[in-house]
């Protein structure tokens, strides 16, 4: 007889501001209303420029990235409509409360500002994406 494995658990607020603060202490934490701030600089690679972004995290909601500095040429791809980034395809692969974002979100960030430093050069998209057609962007 097979083992039936439990789900994870959710992770918690402070099991967040803790991952997020030990892996990149350069993201400063703040909360108002609800909302977990993380703000702080990702350089995706030695030659990179260093950008600010901003993680918006409500408990039990997908975290929403925003790229605070330089800002990002006027038709950058793969952003909502709110300009936060498209960082997974929410339908193949969503982000869960059970994930922690310094494992997930902040380097599915730097991955994602690799590709747009490429495109930059390119102007062509050659990361991976998906279709942003069909079900709407995750709340």
């Amino acid at each position: 007889m097979r083992k039936r494995l439990r789900p994870k658990a959710r992770v918690t607020a402070g099991q967040q501001i803790l991952q997020v603060t030990s892996l990149f202490p350069q993201m400063q934490h703040s909360r108002s209303n609800g909302v977990h701030v993380w703000i702080g600089t990702l350089q995706p690679a030695e030659d990179s420029v260093r950008y600010t972004i901003r993680i918006d995290w409500r408990p039990q909601k997908p975290p929403k990235v925003f790229v605070v500095d330089p800002a990002l040429v006027h038709n950058a791809p793969h952003r909502y409509n709110d300009d936060s980034l498209c960082l997974y395809d929410h339908r193949e692969r969503p982000w869960r409360p059970t994930d922690l974002i310094a494992r997930t979100i902040i380097p599915w960030t730097a991955e994602w500002l690799s590709w747009y430093e490429f495109c930059l050069e390119t102007r062509e998209w050659m990361g991976p994406e998906a279709s942003h057609k069909g079900p709407k962007e995750p709340e």
